[in-house]
């Protein structure tokens, strides 16, 4: 079956109606609710936590059974000068039954993207893009995400952090690295029927407006000791490239703490 692919860009720019950040351009089948939608969840200035890279990955569902697919990177400067450079994201909506042959993993969706140029940003975006078809499979390769994270994280750990999303609990996992692989890999373990529900980013920063459900955060002792203050929150700390694989601990607040 061909799925129909939507597309949005969200950044900085100085437009017609107003200036600073927006939904820069978007293909047909966006309406202005489902614009709105996107809105709401788009980084703005200083929304990338560089400490884990200058990119990172987002999944989020939106109303109507679609899925947003986003991939956000620094992309020069702001129009206004600003420190920090320009936030760009890239969006793309697809009904939710798209990700089925693809193990419903949108890592494998975004790369094939990525490699067909469509990230690649703009400084001057279009008003308008295109709706484009996705076609393929990709076969299942637990294996792979479990050698992943069984050389990452205990045992122990890993089993808690796949009950911990499977029961929508809030997943937070700390590193001084780029945490794509660990978390594509957690994802791949978790059954098929479970991962549409699993939003996630690795590597914009917490907000309010993007409840994702797993997320990347920077190895910091304060943001952590915020996080273990949820008692509905997992944090678990991603040991270093040579480390031993994190075992699990508990905090005296009663938050699991891996």
């Amino acid at each position: 079956m061909t799925f129909r692919v939507e597309q949005a860009i969200f950044t900085s720019l100085r437009g017609e109606r107003m200036a600073g950040y927006q939904l820069a351009s978007r293909s047909s089948g966006i309406d202005d609710d489902l614009a709105q939608q996107l809105s709401n969840w788009g980084p703005a200035h200083d929304s990338l936590e560089t400490r884990l890279g200058r990119t990172s990955v987002n999944v989020h569902p939106l109303e109507g059974e679609l899925v947003c697919i986003g991939y956000t990177q620094l992309a020069g400067s702001e129009y206004s000068g600003r420190a920090g450079g320009r936030v760009y994201t890239h969006s793309f909506i697809l009904p939710h039954e798209a990700l089925e042959p693809f193990q419903f993993n949108p890592f494998t969706i975004l790369r094939a993207f990525r490699s067909a140029g469509r990230t690649q940003p703009r400084r001057e975006p279009p008003e308008s893009l295109d709706t484009f078809s996705l076609v393929g499979r990709s076969s299942s390769n637990s294996g792979d995400g479990k050698q992943v994270l069984t050389a990452t994280l205990d045992d122990s750990v890993c089993e808690k952090l796949l009950w911990a999303l499977a029961a929508g609990q809030p997943v937070f996992l700390a590193g001084d690295a780029p945490l794509d692989s660990l978390m594509e890999a957690t994802l791949q373990l978790l059954p098929a029927e479970d991962r549409p529900g699993v939003s996630l980013s690795t590597g914009l920063r917490i907000s309010p407006r993007r409840p994702f459900q797993l997320q990347a955060i920077a190895a910091d002792a304060v943001l952590v000791r915020q996080l273990q203050r949820n008692e509905h929150a997992v944090v678990i700390q991603v040991p270093g490239n040579n480390s031993s694989p994190a075992r699990d601990t508990k905090t005296s607040t009663g938050t699991k703490f891996f």
